[in-house]
């Protein structure tokens, strides 16, 4: 028999309902603009139908959260997970915790800004959890075995560590390894992210972008997919995009407002169905 996802989830008594709510204010989405381009990718991830019911079929192997002092989280899993290396994750993250997502490790295959670094205990020269907090920087641990991954984020940057040597719970000596000899700019631009993340002065944070219209796209593709969602027309996201009076004059006449909001769902569409990895890779710009 083919699996029916939809059985499946009132077998298991999983909720499949939306994570989301019915969008009534373009302000609502304006936040798109303080995220990175990782923790964009997870608004479309965490909207796709599959992932939430993966997520829900998958609790009994959901990380334990601890915390640490500073608000360092810690995430401890059993073992590696599949299904969430499908989605190009390494844990499955609950939908319903929108961006940034402390639990959101993006696998490293998937391009997203990372590092990889073996640690050795040092007592001169070193890195602590403590030196990135104090810095401003948010960060949480994953522990899956003997492996170790820091997620660290601040304003619009992202960056992941995967770590192997002593305990990143000690003082230590992080010596990085930058894969590949033909195209090493990935790495290099995230050395400099993370000598950023470092460094005592690092000087004001962008906490925001200035729109420009691929961003204002991926902002009105998240609208469209939360009013599909909840049953809105395209004439009632169009006013929640572009308000009543300009709408009321063009709408039956301007077949460009029409098809900009066809757009939108479209776009929202194909990002939420794996378009987000592009936003991981610098595919999309």
């Amino acid at each position: 028999m083919p699996f029916d996802r939809d059985r499946a989830g009132r077998d298991l008594d999983i909720d499949l309902r939306p994570i989301t709510r019915r969008p009534r204010n373009l302000g609502d989405y304006n936040y798109v603009r303080t995220l990175s381009k990782a923790d964009c990718a997870w608004e479309f991830l965490r909207r796709n139908r599959d992932y939430q019911a993966d997520y829900r079929a998958s609790r009994t192997i959901s990380p334990v959260t601890k915390t640490l002092e500073n608000d360092i989280l810690i995430f401890r899993q059993s073992r590696e997970c599949p299904t969430a290396e499908r989605w190009g994750c390494l844990t499955l993250a609950d939908p319903a915790t929108p961006a940034p997502c402390p639990e959101l490790f993006w696998h490293h295959e998937t391009g997203a800004p990372s590092l990889a670094c073996i640690a050795s205990e040092s007592f001169d020269v070193v890195v602590t959890l403590k030196s990135f907090a104090e810095r401003g920087v948010a960060l949480s641990v994953l522990m899956i075995g003997d492996k170790q991954y820091l997620r660290a984020g601040r304003g619009l940057a992202t960056l992941m560590l995967t770590i192997t040597g002593t305990s990143i719970f000690s003082n230590v000596r992080l010596s990085f390894q930058v894969p590949g000899c033909t195209n090493i700019g990935p790495g290099i631009e995230a050395l400099r992210l993370f000598q950023e993340f470092l460094m005592p002065n690092h000087g004001e944070i962008l906490i925001d972008r200035p729109w420009t219209a691929r961003w204002l796209a991926l902002r009105d593709a998240l609208l469209a997919l939360d009013a599909a969602q909840a049953g809105v027309s395209y004439r009632e996201m169009a006013v929640i995009i572009f308000g009543k009076q300009r709408v009321a004059a063009d709408w039956r006449t301007n077949s460009a407002m029409k098809d900009k909001m066809r757009r939108a769902l479209a776009r929202g569409i194909e990002m939420r169905d794996g378009g987000y990895r592009a936003l991981l890779n610098g595919e999309w710009r």
